[in-house]
């Protein structure tokens, strides 16, 4: 991992642009619009251009220690975004986040303190009325009462 996201020409294999952050890059690019969304271990989530190769806007997925101190060192955005329903989701650090694709704004943030059952190959998430699928496997979080 080189701490850049690549575009390569689908019909020539030729470099279009290429993105570096400050850490590594394992989530999966996904486009919508515009944008090209991904996590970085910088702890970012990215809105890249799908044009230009330029950063149209950032998302910083820390989180609080206390109400002085905020994590940036240990919140890598790991997981793959996904876009339903006008919303953007991402987890990070035990959170997931909604936000609008568009404007960056931040919807909502779920703290995810339950058991992970795993099964087959499909990804249920399960936040209140939410249900993300991501084909991988199948993990189903149960809120607590």
């Amino acid at each position: 991992m080189d701490n850049n996201l690549y575009a390569i020409s689908a019909e020539d294999g030729s470099l279009i642009w290429n993105f570096s952050t400050n850490g590594a890059i394992r989530s999966s690019p996904f486009v919508y619009g515009d944008y090209v969304f991904f996590g970085s271990d910088d702890g970012r989530l990215y809105a890249v251009n799908k044009t230009t190769g330029i950063c149209e806007w950032f998302f910083s997925a820390r989180y609080s220690i206390d109400d002085n101190t905020m994590n940036f060192l240990t919140t890598p955005v790991t997981s793959s975004p996904i876009v339903t329903d006008n919303k953007l989701f991402i987890g990070s650090a035990g959170r997931v986040f909604a936000l609008d694709p568009l404007t960056e704004e931040k919807i909502q943030t779920e703290i995810i303190t339950a058991k992970v059952n795993y099964q087959a190959s499909i990804l249920f998430l399960v936040i209140s009325a939410l249900l993300i699928i991501l084909l991988l496997g199948i993990y189903l979080y149960k809120t607590r009462s």
